[in-house]
């Protein structure tokens, strides 16, 4: 499964988890404050994700998280909930939801300005089409836009500035990390809005209490998916799935509300849905490659004639014996991406390490791309490689029992347009080695010199 398919699903299981989440906090609101309920998922959600962390040997809130990009996150998530629970409360339901329907616009143009993402007129025109089923189906009256609606605008503001913090946010953060801060800024939401409303805390009703804890379920398996999906795909095409939230929201009415859908709301979902595959269909004819890139490795494997050098270490065979290569996938931001379209890179001073069960290229530098002044990447931080399991498991092996070391050779985009980086799996070569590698190299160079001018004398 490719990395945008994989995203997409983990956005449309994300869609129907808060869908349900929405439901069920209808029914939970009937007795408890919003601001509770806020409050209570926040802490339920806070809780699993720090379990999850905890079982896997992680600090649940760490010390990366102290960083520029996630207090942007977190002031952004706090904002979104914040104005967001506050328009559901003061304006009418139908307002909101349809003003919260534009995230995807902000979100893929700011995946434009910010990450460098290529978006098409294309593109635009089918995210505009999917928005106009969304108004198809919730058709808000005019009476519905007062001025308390830019409280809905404000809190679709926050989630778009929260989908694109999180995507910058560094790949070391474990997706349940980042649930646990996601969730802890929810509660701190959950407090500002009880606070605002002057509600004072208090033990919800008996019949709530199973909507109550439906709800924090949903809640935490929807932003663990809707992490997963930002972070996996592509934004600009893992973003408009959110229409299929709707989707899911006509199936709960229809069921357990006994709401009738007419011509025109069945219309709008058939444009929503519609526009999702074939943005999904149209990703292929872009000249952009996925942000998060997977892995075809091979041993061994002969240079492509259609792939472009990014950077090589020429000094990998110099200095070490090299046994065997392979190819490995690598995990860039947008910005990481173009910079290398353009030649801005370094990998003779980097190495690759097995650390905490996974790969890293550690020290490869990345030029800063000057377009992406909001999220830029740091130019040597740590980046993901993708292998195999089974490659995985031989990487450990040779470098802990063996003690061989994992080169970087160079790095390129493929005949597809992927970046990939091919490694060495070498021993380092003792003075001696050198010298007769040199005396080697020297040689094959004078050979080569004296057959030029062999051919040139017969002609």
């Amino acid at each position: 499964m490719t990395p945008n398919l994989r995203g997409s699903a983990f956005m449309v299981a994300s869609m129907a988890a808060f869908a349900l989440e929405d439901a069920l906090i209808k029914q939970a609101a009937s007795g408890m404050a919003v601001g509770q309920i806020m409050l209570f998922i926040g802490l339920f959600g806070l809780a699993a994700f720090s379990l999850q962390s905890l079982r896997a040997g992680a600090a649940p809130l760490p010390r990366a998280l102290i960083t520029r990009v996630m207090a942007i996150r977190s002031g952004f998530e706090i904002f979104g909930r914040v104005f967001y629970a506050l328009a559901i409360t003061m304006t009418p339901l139908t307002s909101a939801s349809a003003i919260l329907q534009a995230t995807p616009l902000l979100v893929v143009g700011g995946a434009a300005l910010i990450f460098g993402e290529t978006v098409s007129p294309k593109r635009w025109a089918l995210i505009g089409l999917g928005l106009l089923g969304v108004m198809l189906i919730i058709r808000p009256a005019a009476a519905d836009f007062t001025p308390l609606s830019l409280l809905a605008v404000a809190g679709m503001i926050g989630f778009a500035g929260r989908d694109l913090a999180t995507r910058a946010a560094k790949p070391s953060l474990s997706n349940a990390q980042l649930g646990s801060a996601g969730f802890l800024m929810l509660a701190l939401a959950g407090v500002i809005v009880a606070t605002s409303q002057h509600s004072a805390m208090a033990l919800p009703a008996p019949h709530a209490l199973p909507a109550l804890l439906g709800a924090a379920i949903f809640a935490t398996l929807g932003y663990g998916a809707l992490t997963n999906a930002m972070r996996t795909g592509d934004v600009a095409v893992v973003t408009p799935l959110r229409y299929s939230r709707l989707i899911f929201a006509l199936i709960l009415g229809t069921v357990f509300f006994a709401e009738t859908p007419d011509t025109l709301t069945l219309i709008g979902a058939a444009m929503i849905v519609g526009c999702g595959v074939a943005l999904m269909r149209r990703y292929p004819l872009l000249d952009n490659p996925p942000r998060t890139l997977y892995l075809q490795h091979t041993m061994a494997e002969k240079s492509d004639p259609n792939s472009k050098l990014i950077g090589e270490n020429r000094r990998a065979r110099f200095d070490f014996a090299i046994e065997y290569d392979l190819e490995a996938g690598i995990m860039l931001h947008g910005s990481e991406v173009k910079s290398l379209r353009k030649g801005g890179s370094n990998i003779a001073e980097s190495y690759a390490s097995v650390e905490g069960g996974e790969l890293w290229l550690i020290n490869g530098y990345i030029a800063p791309y000057l377009q992406a002044n909001l999220f830029p990447h740091e130019e040597r931080r740590r980046r993901k490689l993708l292998v195999s399991k089974k490659e995985l498991s031989r990487l450990w092996s040779a470098v802990g029992r063996e003690g061989m070391t994992i080169v970087p050779m160079k790095w390129y985009f493929n005949d597809k347009g992927i970046i990939k980086v091919k490694l060495g799996v070498a021993k380092g070569k003792k003075a001696a080695d050198k010298r007769e590698t040199s005396a080697k190299r020297d040689w094959d160079r004078q050979k080569s010199r004296i057959m030029k001018q062999g051919v040139k004398g017969m002609l």
